[in-house]
């Protein structure tokens, strides 16, 4: 049991590492809005960029340490989907938008599909390297 929470909160952390960069690349025009900056694409990247590697080496050491070399941590390939679906669902719930200027434009969706694709070949990798010895 205790396995099955350590494997679930592992994949709630992966689903908020890409919900984060998502919804970074959503919202850049209401992060203008509120910021007052200009160049705010710029700050977004590296946002992202931190976020990105950071979450990696956070993710590496828990991975190695709580879900040590068991072949079931091979599943936050999958369980991060329903929980990325569960942020995205909760923070489009409540912070919706009302302003038509705020609406991202379509390439953003495009780009964030690419990221689902192959958000769990990356996890996959992660899982892969947390169990060399």
């Amino acid at each position: 049991m205790l396995g099955f929470l350590k494997l679930n909160y592992i994949s709630a952390l992966y689903a908020f590492v890409l919900f984060a960069q998502s919804e970074l690349m959503v919202n850049v025009y209401r992060l203008q809005r509120l910021t007052g900056l200009r160049d705010i694409n710029t700050w977004v990247g590296l946002a992202m960029l931190f976020i990105f590697i950071s979450s990696t080496i956070l993710l590496y050491i828990l991975t190695k340490r709580q879900l040590h070399n068991r072949k079931m941590k091979y599943f936050t390939s999958i369980l991060w989907a329903p929980y990325f679906y569960l942020f995205v669902y909760v923070f489009a719930s409540l912070f919706p938008i009302t302003d038509p200027q705020e609406e991202p434009l379509g390439g953003v969706g495009l780009i964030i599909i690419g990221m689902a694709i192959l958000f769990p070949i990356y996890i996959a990798i992660m899982n892969y390297i947390s169990s060399i010895k």
